[in-house]
């Protein structure tokens, strides 16, 4: 490698290492889903509404994203909010 390639492979490496570290001790967060992300909520007077992730944080209870002015743990996102406007529409008819 030429050296100036060196010296960006010494740069990544570090980087990765970085990462590593901060995984290990637990500052880093891997998030299932990007900002921006579309969510449908299943509402039973409003029918399904649409809106999408608006940013993420945690507290004592874990991950949490907020959506449509409120928050919800991670794990709603299959459960009562929904990745597709057919799994929503799927689940009304369910609590019918």
């Amino acid at each position: 490698f030429p050296s100036h390639d060196t010296a960006h492979l010494e740069e990544i490496v570090k980087k990765l290492a970085e990462y590593e570290n901060l995984e290990e001790s637990g500052l880093l967060i891997k998030l299932p889903y990007p900002v921006g992300t579309p969510l449908f909520i299943p509402c039973k007077k409003q029918g399904v509404k649409q809106d999408h992730i608006r940013r993420w944080q945690t507290n004592n209870k874990g991950l949490m994203f907020c959506s449509n002015g409120s928050f919800y743990l991670a794990d709603a996102i299959g459960k009562s909010i929904f990745l597709t406007r057919e799994e929503a529409e799927m689940k009304l008819k369910e609590e019918k």
